[in-house]
């Protein structure tokens, strides 16, 4: 553990794969703040949409990042706006800019900075491997595509939303790509994570498995 600052916890995947919820729960458990830097993505995208600013207008989306409504608004925003797939595609766009990317990083440093828990759990596409590429624990975090494609339906559909499986998969394959490919802060896994494969888990099952890895880390750093 780094002297100054809480025990941080990276989980990153594929979109899909359970990161929200293993984290959200895993911060509960463990009495950790939880950072959603996803959401930080999604909040621009739909004051960019709002607005009508578009992925490849760097100076726009850079001047919206800087801006005190950002700040203002990001953790109060009401999550169920951002959660539509079109928030989703515009956010995985706008994270294959090298500005927005590095105004990002500076963004959740300085939160981060601000936090008196005892420990911090952030998820994303590259935040054990950009954004704190030192952190206490990592976690990579995925599924099959069958499988987060079932459970992004399912979800969908538990909110009233008419939707169709096979463009429910199409997106997720889609966004993968444009994660995977990206040159700035692609979604990528090396021998500093600890793979979770979460296809044939349950959730409390997932969420119990992502536990024992971070009391492990965080009971080897106490020494």
């Amino acid at each position: 553990m780094n002297a100054g600052r809480p025990f941080i916890v990276a989980i990153d995947g594929p979109a899909g794969s359970g990161k929200g919820t293993v984290a959200t729960a895993l911060a509960q458990r463990l009495d950790f703040a939880y950072f959603e830097s996803g959401i930080f993505f999604r909040v621009v995208s739909w004051r960019a949409l709002q607005l009508g600013v578009r992925p490849e207008q760097n100076a726009e989306l850079e001047a919206l990042i800087a801006s005190p409504w950002l700040r203002e608004q990001w953790q109060v925003l009401d999550r169920t706006l951002l959660r539509e797939e079109h928030i989703g595609m515009f956010s995985s766009e706008i994270g294959k800019n090298p500005g927005v990317r590095a105004l990002f990083i500076s963004f959740v440093h300085q939160e981060i900075s601000k936090e008196t828990a005892k420990g911090v759990i952030l998820d994303g596409r590259d935040t054990g491997s950009a954004v704190f590429p030192d952190a206490d624990c990592k976690i990579f975090l995925t599924a099959s595509s069958e499988v987060r494609a079932h459970r992004r339906f399912d979800e969908l559909r538990a909110r009233g939303k008419e939707v169709v499986y096979e463009e429910i998969f199409q997106d997720l394959h889609k966004r993968d790509a444009n994660d995977r490919s990206r040159p700035v802060g692609p979604l990528q896994i090396d021998d500093t994570y600890c793979p979770l494969d979460t296809s044939n888990l349950s959730i409390a099952e997932a969420i119990s498995a992502a536990e024992r890895i971070v009391r492990q880390k965080y009971l080897h750093s106490e020494g």
